[in-house]
């Protein structure tokens, strides 16, 4: 599946990240698309390719670039500072490449980052997990050390899902970035309630992973900075594993419920994009 090929420059060049090719830029907002990634309501992320280079290109629908007044509300807008903002930062993101539009809207490059979901992932590697738990720890605490960074570096999102989440192998171990900033906003110091919640969606996961992994996750996350995070709070380790496993719990039952209502619970790990053996689907 291709997307429609409608891409313009009517007003206006391309913004660039810093020391990006403006002629790669051009040839990145016109190449045709190797497959889409994603799509929802608000767009669709889709893959592309320039000579070995692989990136990725978000459309936002009905997101134009507008005027400056306008602009600084546009998502596609405040996603492109976050990158830019981030990359200085050196959070775990995307590295920026140019924010754009076509006809239908704004359009957003960065640089492919080779990794998938979290939890297929880990799907693909469980056995490899189950028999050496030194690299399960690897991968957790990749995991953790990407989060830590994020909140330490004063990027609060609301939708921190393992989906929005990726993780790859890398010759030092594992490496894991956040994809998706729609809703996401740097500030000064994240709260700690939103700290809380944002582990419950990370814990949010398919039966694949145990209770026990997720609460090693969580205990990675403290022993690795999220202590120093969430200061001030008097909450326990215990009292936060019992608060995240609450609303962990509402989210499965949330999830549950809308699964149901579509008629997609034939087996323990439907909506999650694995089969029945709870490994990826091709």
């Amino acid at each position: 599946m291709q997307e429609k090929r409608e891409l313009v420059h009517r007003e206006g060049e391309p913004q660039l990240a810093p020391g990006t090719d403006p002629e790669l830029v051009h040839r990145l907002l016109a190449a045709p698309a190797i497959r889409v990634v994603h799509r929802n309501r608000r767009g669709a992320v889709v893959e592309i390719q320039d000579g070995d280079a692989r990136f990725a290109r978000k459309h936002y629908h009905g997101h134009w670039l507008p005027p400056l007044a306008i602009l600084r509300r546009s998502p596609a807008l405040r996603a492109w500072q976050i990158l830019l903002r981030g990359d200085d930062r050196g959070l775990p993101l995307p590295d920026p490449v140019c924010l754009g539009r076509s006809v239908s809207g704004s359009v957003l490059i960065t640089r492919w980052f080779e990794g998938d979901h979290l939890h297929k992932v880990h799907a693909r590697h469980r056995s490899r997990f189950a028999a050496n738990r030194a690299e399960l720890d690897r991968f957790l605490g990749a995991i953790a050390d990407a989060v830590v960074a994020l909140i330490r570096g004063g990027l609060e999102t609301r939708d921190l899902a393992p989906q929005n989440l990726l993780v790859g192998e890398i010759p030092q171990g594992w490496r894991a970035v956040l994809v998706d900033l729609d809703d996401a906003r740097l500030v000064d110091r994240v709260p700690a309630g939103r700290i809380i919640e944002s582990l419950a969606q990370l814990g949010h996961l398919p039966p694949t992973i145990s209770a026990r992994e997720r609460i090693r996750l969580f205990d990675l996350f403290i022993e690795r900075g999220g202590s120093t995070l969430l200061e001030g709070t008097g909450i326990t380790r215990i009292e936060l594993r019992r608060d995240l496993a609450g609303r962990i719990a509402n989210l499965t039952r949330r999830k549950e419920e809308r699964l149901r209502a579509r008629g997609a619970t034939d087996h323990p790990f439907a909506g999650w994009g694995l089969d029945r053996d709870g490994q990826p689907k091709a």
